[in-house]
């Protein structure tokens, strides 16, 4: 009987080798290749970077919206452009200048101008087309004797389409 005890006891502990040999073996991180540059020492590296948590992403910050732009400067100044065209060639002595200007149009400041003549205003804020004082001298009657050049007139266009302020 004791025999068969040992023979069991035998039997036992060689399946517990068996079985416990393969685990062994995993745990020691080799996969059997002598090449295997993992392993250095005594020390064991693992063959693929481990598990991490994901990178946090930067917040996207929201593009600021631009700063309003202020309206871009009129290019023609009544002052600078228009005034001395009106008092070289319009605000002269019998015509648009003095207490009794033709047709009630005083050509000599901004305020008379914009007054209008006795038939109304002559220009209108922002359309040349539609405006008196665009008609007149572009149809070369105004003023007679010394029509005005395209250069001129087209300051006359572009002032009144910008909106005909006193600059």
């Amino acid at each position: 009987m004791e025999c068969s005890r040992l023979n069991l006891l035998v039997t036992v502990i060689s399946c517990l080798a068996v079985l416990a040999l393969p685990i062994l073996v995993t745990g020691c991180g080799g996969n059997g290749d002598d090449d295997d540059d993992s392993i250095s020492g005594n020390v064991v590296t693992p063959d693929s970077d481990p598990v991490s948590e994901p990178t946090p992403q930067p917040e996207v910050q929201p593009e600021p919206e631009p700063l309003p732009q202020p309206d871009p400067a009129p290019a023609v100044s009544f002052q600078a452009d228009i005034l001395p065209i009106l008092q070289a060639s319009c605000a002269v002595q019998g015509c648009h200048a003095d207490l009794n200007p033709r047709v009630g149009l005083n050509l000599e400041t901004y305020a008379g101008f914009e007054k209008g003549s006795r038939g109304g205003p002559v220009f209108n804020p922002g359309d040349s087309k539609g405006s008196k004082v665009v008609q007149r001298i572009d149809g070369g009657g105004m003023p007679p004797g010394a029509p005005l050049d395209k250069a001129q007139i087209q300051l006359f266009k572009d002032w009144i389409d910008e909106g005909a302020k006193n600059n």
